[in-house]
């Protein structure tokens, strides 16, 4: 008698015990109801730490709906009774409350709780994303989004693809660097046509980041069609042909920065260079001359010139030593050195311009060594610049 005696005390023992938690949920329900925030929490706190209130969708949604209370208060003594994370707190014990509510007893009040909790967590990925949380502010735009899928939300708001969280989404995972779903939202981005120029910028990106290559290509060529002004991907596409095998696929979009960007040194030396590779000299000096009218020093067009100017000399010195005929050779000769003296001008006037730069001296010097039989002054050339070498 006296062991069945124990267990019923033991067990009205707990059965008070969860009685005194739901009660203190009922008592911060009525301290919430006459603003006694401080009291309400306090009390909440207490209920929804024993057991007891695990499975009690009531303490829940008064744990929600307390928190997110302290969360919009504008008193900061009551808003620093929560942490800004707290609204993770605030949506889990809704999800609670969803989990045990079979009825549908909280959809309305839980609807109304969402619309504004939808604001509360974009707020906060705002605040995580401007002190560079990028991880935490991610995960608070994912939470805005799925609150926005929520069958109560939709129900008091409606159904709407809110694009600027989805941008945000998109933006935060990609500076923390979880670019798989940076990519996800960047191309859940792309129908509404929000901030398509960025979007198709940053999405090509991402893509590159996870060496995607071709994807990323595909979706710059779209972005380049819709945005021909887009200098940030033209430069992309420009140097992923480059690299490539076929380099003057680059010309097209070449052609188009150029347009874009008349006077850009850059976009025209890329194209006189693709035009260099492939041999076609004749076009690719004239663009080399192209960006000297726009700047007479640039070092590299000048260098460039010059190497195209000394391969032909080179070219023509080799079928001149074919010539058996000793007058013509001689006479052949002299027209071999008066184009050497033409081409090393270009090359002593890139060493004006950097005068460290050491393969425009090697050429000198062997030019200047070839010139030297002709002109005592090559001599003298020859040995300054085989000094200057030598440092």
């Amino acid at each position: 008698m006296k062991r069945i005696a124990l267990v019923l005390a033991l067990a009205c023992g707990v059965a008070f015990s969860g009685y005194a938690q739901k009660g203190k949920v009922a008592l911060s329900k009525n301290f919430f109801a006459s603003n006694k925030i401080d009291m309400a929490k306090k009390l909440i706190d207490e209920a929804m730490t024993d057991e007891s209130c695990a499975d009690y969708a009531q303490g829940h949604f008064m744990l929600g709906q307390i928190y997110q209370a302290c969360i919009e208060n504008g008193d900061p003594g009551i808003r620093n009774m929560v942490a800004a994370s707290d609204v993770n707190k605030v949506w889990e014990a809704y999800q609670n409350v969803e989990r045990l509510d079979e009825k549908g007893k909280y959809a309305k009040k839980l609807g109304t709780q969402y619309k504004n909790l939808y604001i509360d967590f974009q707020n906060y990925g705002i605040e995580e994303f401007n002190v560079n949380n990028f991880a935490d502010a991610f995960k608070a735009f994912e939470t805005t989004l799925e609150i926005g899928q929520n069958k109560y939300f939709k129900a008091t708001v409606g159904d709407k693809v809110d694009t600027t969280i989805l941008y945000f989404a998109g933006l935060a995972a990609h500076q923390a660097e979880d670019y798989v779903n940076a990519e996800k939202y960047y191309k859940q981005l792309l129908p509404y046509n929000f901030k398509s120029e960025d979007v198709y910028e940053m999405l090509s990106n991402v893509l590159k980041l996870q060496e995607k290559e071709e994807e990323a290509v595909k979706y710059m060529t779209e972005g380049i069609k819709k945005f021909p002004n887009n200098n940030y991907m033209l430069v992309e596409m420009i140097n992923y042909y480059l690299d490539s095998e076929n380099p003057a696929d680059a010309i097209p979009y070449l052609d188009e920065a150029i347009a874009s960007n008349p006077t850009s040194i850059a976009f025209i030396r890329s194209k006189a260079n693709i035009y260099d590779k492939i041999k076609n000299y004749e076009e690719a000096i004239k663009l080399y001359n192209q960006v000297l009218s726009i700047d007479p020093n640039d070092f590299y067009s000048i260098y460039a010139i010059g190497v195209i100017e000394l391969e032909k000399v080179n070219a023509y010195q080799a079928e001149v030593q074919d010539i058996s005929d000793f007058k013509k050779y001689e006479e052949a000769m002299k027209d071999v050195y008066k184009r050497y003296q033409d081409v090393v001008v270009y090359f002593e006037k890139a060493h004006k311009i950097d005068s460290d730069d050491r393969n425009t001296m090697i050429t000198m010097k062997e030019i200047y060594y070839k010139l030297r039989n002709i002109d005592d002054k090559y001599e003298g050339l020859y040995n300054e610049i085989n000094e200057k070498l030598k440092r």
